[in-house]
């Protein structure tokens, strides 16, 4: 089933989804064009066979995610990411932005990937002034392809553009460039393709 998300829809932003309804492998969110000013845990799982898709809407401007100002600081419910995967697995994300994430710990992210997550796929994402682009831990198997992930970073040494642990990192014809104070690149992972 696809879901059109987006001012004047029944749910104004993927986190109102989220928030409202539980997901069932095989949806697809599609997110309007437009600025998004939430951020969310995502608990629900596809499968290998039928992956939850979350992306912007083809031949449109990439929608934009921006957490300027929002409260991501990890406590509780609280997510410490723009979309923070709890245990979530077996998506697809696709064609977004994602802006301005920020924290006291210096560590809001763009996303995040923890308590259990894997099999995540971000493909064609805008990731840019975070404190990290990315974050993940646990047994997280991420794909990241042909997105443009540059100036995250919070000048102090200790984040980074990409800071990924988990089991496998897949990272295919992307732009990862200008970390601000951090490595572009951070990987404690046991198994990595860069291609």
């Amino acid at each position: 089933m696809i879901y059109t998300v987006g001012a004047g829809q029944t749910y104004a932003s993927p986190c109102a989804r989220v928030a409202a309804v539980t997901l069932a492998p095989g949806g697809v969110i599609e997110v309007e064009p437009g600025t998004y000013t939430d951020a969310c845990q995502i608990t629900a799982s596809g499968t290998a066979q039928a992956p939850i898709v979350m992306q912007g809407m083809a031949g449109m401007p990439r929608p934009v995610f921006d957490a300027t100002g929002l409260d991501l600081s990890g406590s509780g419910q609280v997510p410490r990411a723009i979309f923070q995967f709890n245990g979530g697995s077996y998506w697809q994300v696709q064609h977004l932005e994602l802006e301005h994430a920020a924290n006291a710990s210096n560590n809001g992210s763009g996303f995040r990937l923890t308590a259990g997550a894997h099999d995540v796929t971000f493909d064609d994402l805008s990731i840019h002034d975070n404190q990290d682009g990315a974050q993940s831990d646990g047994p997280s198997v991420i794909t990241i392809e042909d997105s443009d992930i540059y100036g995250n970073g919070a000048n102090d040494g200790q984040s980074h553009n990409l800071y990924l642990q988990g089991d496998v990192v897949r990272l295919i014809g992307n732009h990862i460039h200008d970390s601000r104070g951090g490595q572009n690149i951070k990987l404690r992972t046991r198994y990595v393709e860069l291609i």
